[in-house]
């Protein structure tokens, strides 16, 4: 106390400024602190609003997700020190991300550009970075309550700012449609990673939904709940309005392997579906959906169909379609060049000119089709690390969520969060396959929400899961 006397005489001789800024970066520490999980619910909002921050570190620019999930980091390293408990456990999830950043490293030799690799390294040691953090606030509700919140928050803003785009019809031409509609893109830049993104809060918001429906009509009355449907409206809203196809289908497969997972009676209503999809053809059929939205569904499936670009007439409508070949193509030739390690993590723009066929020189960043995109880049050992990822993830998550679920049969209402969770984990596993066969969600950021979310999960699996509670006095 006596020690702090001359500290605040120095700091009220500073000019007003500094000491401002003194004082306000003081209280902030001391509430982050005292509530470690407002710097993680800042980081919900960095993702979508900061990555074009850039942050001079030495010779580095630091993006504002880096930075964030750096404090996040720290905070909760310094918490986690005092309390001499991380919260952190082992999990398969842990061994599959060792082996694909070893795949990384391993790519390194044959990389033209080896500061791309080792960017590329950087995102998947931040991704496993938001896994810790994850795993570390799942087992404190409040904590886990105020990032669910602030990623469904972020998530509907984003979601209103690609709306009005789409409703202002203001954004580059390369998106405009027939009609004059624009495609939103929100502040991704482009149209499918701004979709990729709003997936991700509208698979959290089906999971909070799907597990508070547990308790009946009266569960999906509470607050969380409501703020959950209020989000994912808008935020499906935003990924129709993108018109990505990718991240259409994803969320489709997404919210039905969270409905199975849920409920496996849920298949039942799958003769539904084929109705309402039947019902969408023949509004087409007759003119009264808008006929660029029935041209762009109608095309979901194209750009899975396997087509000699070299051989096809170009026109406006097959254009996309027949560019993805093109580059699908050239990826096929890195990886039949490189089969085992590939051209080098992050370097397929690098390599591109040397495979790109007559007609396609442009670099397109990447191969629009991650599992081609991993062969291309780090050969098979890096896609089969990937995929071991995958089936890591989907293990876990669907082991938490009949976990949670199965515990939260005697335990009420008070587990619908942990359950919630562990449901959207499970979604977004099912997203990040579909998706990945059109593009790559792990950009601008959304590789560290992916990871909080994962951690969060897991988390909350071991927790909140029926073997824990077992274990406590009272279950």
């Amino acid at each position: 106390m006596v020690a702090s006397v001359p500290l605040a005489a120095a700091i009220a001789t500073l000019p007003i400024t500094y000491a401002a800024g003194i004082a306000a970066v003081t209280v902030a520490a001391a509430f982050l602190a005292l509530m470690p999980a407002a710097s993680t619910a800042a980081l919900a909002f960095v993702v979508p609003f900061g990555d074009n921050l850039r942050v001079p570190v030495g010779g580095l620019a630091l993006g504002g997700v880096e930075v964030a999930l750096a404090g996040s980091a720290a905070i909760w390293w310094a918490r986690s020190c005092v309390r001499r408990d991380f919260g952190l456990f082992w999990h398969p999830v842990w061994g599959a991300l060792a082996l694909v950043c070893l795949a990384v490293i391993a790519s390194m030799p044959d990389a033209v550009a080896l500061d791309l690799t080792v960017k590329e390294l950087a995102k998947w040691l931040s991704l496993a970075l938001a896994l810790a953090l994850g795993m570390s606030l799942a087992r404190e509700p409040r904590a886990a309550l105020v990032v669910t919140v602030a990623i469904l928050a972020a998530g509907s803003l984003e979601a209103l700012r690609g709306l009005n785009q789409a409703i202002s019809g203001a954004g580059p031409l390369g998106f405009l449609l027939g009609g004059g509609y624009l495609r939103s893109f929100g502040s991704f830049g482009q149209p499918n990673p701004f979709a990729a993104y709003l997936t991700t809060g509208v698979m959290l918001a089906a999971g909070l939904l799907f597990s508070h429906s547990r308790n009946g009509p009266r569960g999906l009355l509470q607050p969380l709940p409501l703020i959950a449907l209020t989000a994912a409206s808008v935020m499906a809203l935003g990924v129709l309005a993108s018109l990505s196809r990718g991240a259409l289908l994803a969320l489709l497969a997404g919210v039905a392997v969270i409905a199975f997972t849920y409920r496996p009676r849920t298949l039942l209503v799958a003769p539904l579906l084929v109705i309402g999809a039947g019902a969408a053809w023949l509004l087409g059929g007759f003119g009264i959906l808008p006929e660029f939205l029935v041209a762009r569904v109608a095309t979901i499936f194209d750009s899975l169909t396997l087509l000699d670009p070299r051989d096809v007439h170009l026109t406006g409508a097959n254009f996309a379609v027949v560019q993805r070949m093109a580059i699908w193509e050239a990826a096929q030739g890195m990886f039949a060049d490189n089969p085992l390690l590939g051209v080098g993590a992050g370097n397929f723009d690098r390599s591109y000119p040397a495979y790109a066929l007559p007609n396609w020189p442009q670099a397109p960043g990447h191969a629009h089709n991650l599992y081609l995109n991993l062969l291309a880049e780090m050969g098979l050992v890096g896609l089969l690390s990937y995929l071991a990822l995958l089936a890591a993830l989907l293990g876990g998550t669907v082991g938490a969520a009949r976990s949670v679920l199965s515990a939260a049969r005697p335990s009420g209402p008070a587990l619908a969060l942990p359950a919630g969770l562990t449901l959207t984990a499970v979604g977004l596993v099912a997203v990040l396959a579909v998706h990945h066969l059109f593009d790559n969600l792990y950009v601008h950021g959304i590789g560290a929400q992916l990871g909080l979310l994962f951690g969060l999960a897991l988390g909350a699996g071991r927790a909140w899961g029926s073997e824990n509670l077992a274990k406590t006095p009272g279950h």
